[in-house]
């Protein structure tokens, strides 16, 4: 990669010396935002990103899709009365804007009165119409902004479902005077590109045979030469691009990470950065959650640590049905059971585990029906056995009891842009088990490797896809655990700062830079 991309030391002087003094009005589009309106990381990503950039004294706006649940969750949400008129498949919709200011983050809501109804659903992704509706709701979003007639500093961007609107932006409303002095596209993963037809594009206003080209939107990753590709579009059309962590900046310049946008990531990777993602650390905080028996801090020792732990672990094992064997080693799979996230491995990993004298549980499940068919045969297996237990649905209070009282998280990724599971595990005195990748390698250090400095040796690390490589490193857990060495390895990661103190300066420093 462009050598200027991995110099952060230039990123913190920039920092220091432009982006600390500046004041921008910063606009966030996403289709999510937690706890609102959550499915995955991208959520909490945009909420923390956001609400650190306040308080750094930055003034922000995020735009959302209204969903019928949003009042329920919101009572004090307002409809402003203003309605956007936006024209799509050449007839005229309106749209209602409602706001709120939540977590000091002033949040807009798009409710589209459409009679298709786009987001007046029970989920918030799963439809056939789902590019339909995201480029909708996009177009709606930047009318919005047209119509407010207000200088936006920053226009942030996340993931394919904005990623028309730099399109819409650089061809059509700059020139309806529109102004934003710098677009910033961040993509969360490779693997989702919103691929649509020229028809899609028709749909919202736009010549879909202008981007039907190698160097605009022609999809370059399938035999279709027919079909558009909106990530890359916004790849080639914003001013910067960043990934969730430095790693994954350099993975997707290969094919294996890119999904087949390599290519264009080359072209353009003069604009590229990777920030790793940060961590709400009032959301995740292991003193005040309420889910928990035992509470701790950094403020701890590490005796008063090892307490707080069993408390959580008895009350954990008590609750599900466990062994109650403090002595046993616990360890933790939590999130999606899908093909990105190594459910083969985790399958492998649960064997080794309990025939080892480990105990295992696991929450969520798999929206891939071999997956799930697999998982459940598993369950019937160890059905009478008391030192697993499946729950194959996501709970979030039994997650944070999970990481507060389980002993180390099991994290096999094959990619994994960035990662917040093994930063809230770090940040309950659980150590993570990963596979060295994307996020994962920026965040995880092993505790053998004698390169990484020792404050900084947090977990246990493997490279390849593959069994023999984890089961090495849950040797290593297991003995470890035997021996109280993992004691102070939990201790030792409460000190370590995985908020989102340093990420905002990053993106502070990419978003005074010039274009």
């Amino acid at each position: 990669m462009q050598e200027p991309l991995q110099d952060y030391s230039k990123i913190g002087y920039l920092y220091r010396k432009t982006a600390k003094n500046f004041y921008m009005n910063i606009v966030e589009i996403s289709a999510e935002f937690a706890p609102i309106i959550k499915v995955g990381g991208l959520a909490d990503v945009v909420h923390g990103l956001s609400m650190e950039l306040v308080k750094r004294g930055q003034d922000v706006t995020v735009i959302l899709p209204f969903f019928p649940w949003i009042k329920k969750k919101i009572p004090h949400v307002r409809n402003t009365k203003k309605t956007i008129v936006t024209c799509e498949k050449n007839q005229w919709h309106n749209n209602s804007i409602w706001e709120v200011i939540q977590d000091q983050v002033h949040l807009i809501f798009i409710e589209d009165h459409h009679p298709d109804r786009y987001f007046s659903r029970e989920n918030i992704y799963g439809y056939q119409d789902d590019i339909a509706r995201f480029l909708y709701f996009s177009k709606v979003a930047m009318d919005f902004l047209l119509n407010e007639k207000k200088t936006i500093d920053v226009l942030h961007l996340h993931d394919w479902h904005t990623a028309i609107c730099p399109i819409l932006y650089k061809d059509i409303l700059q020139s309806h005077n529109m102004t934003v002095k710098k677009i910033a596209f961040t993509v969360h993963n490779f693997q989702h590109q919103g691929k649509c037809s020229q028809q899609n594009l028709r749909n919202i206003g736009l010549d879909a045979k202008k981007y039907l080209n190698k160097e605009l939107l022609q999809d370059e990753s399938s035999d279709d030469l027919e079909l558009l590709n909106l990530l890359k579009g916004a790849i080639v059309y914003s001013d910067v691009v960043t990934t969730v962590s430095k790693s994954y900046a350099q993975e997707v310049v290969q094919k294996e990470g890119a999904f087949g946008l390599e290519k264009v990531v080359k072209d353009n990777k003069g604009k590229l950065f990777g920030i790793v993602n940060g961590l709400d650390y009032e959301e995740w905080n292991p003193e005040k959650d309420t889910h928990l028996k035992g509470h701790f801090s950094p403020r701890n020792t590490e005796k008063e640590l090892h307490e707080a732990k069993l408390v959580n672990k008895q009350n954990l094992q008590s609750e599900l049905g466990l062994a109650p064997d403090s002595m046993k080693p616990m360890f933790i799979s939590i999130g999606r059971l899908v093909w990105q996230k190594g459910p083969e491995l985790i399958k492998e990993a649960i064997s080794y585990i309990i025939n080892s004298g480990g105990q295992f549980v696991l929450c969520g499940s798999s929206p891939e029906k071999d997956t799930q068919k697999k998982f459940d045969e598993l369950k019937k297996m160890y059905n009478s056995n008391k030192n697993i237990h499946f729950h194959f649905d996501y709970n979030e209070p039994l997650a944070r009891k999970m990481f507060a009282g389980a002993d180390f998280i099991i994290i096999p990724s094959k990619f994994e842009p960035c990662g917040l599971t093994q930063l809230i595990a770090m940040r309950y005195a659980t150590i993570p088990i990963v596979r060295k990748t994307g996020g994962l390698a920026d965040t995880v250090f092993d505790v053998d490797d004698k390169n990484v400095p020792e404050k900084a040796r947090n977990g246990y690390v493997f490279e390849k896809d593959d069994a023999s490589e984890l089961f090495e490193s849950l040797k290593r857990a297991f003995n470890d655990f035997k021996n109280n060495k993992t004691k102070h390895i939990a201790y030792k990661n409460l000190e370590l700062d995985h908020s989102w103190t340093e990420p905002a300066k990053e993106y502070l420093a990419l978003f005074a830079l010039k274009n």
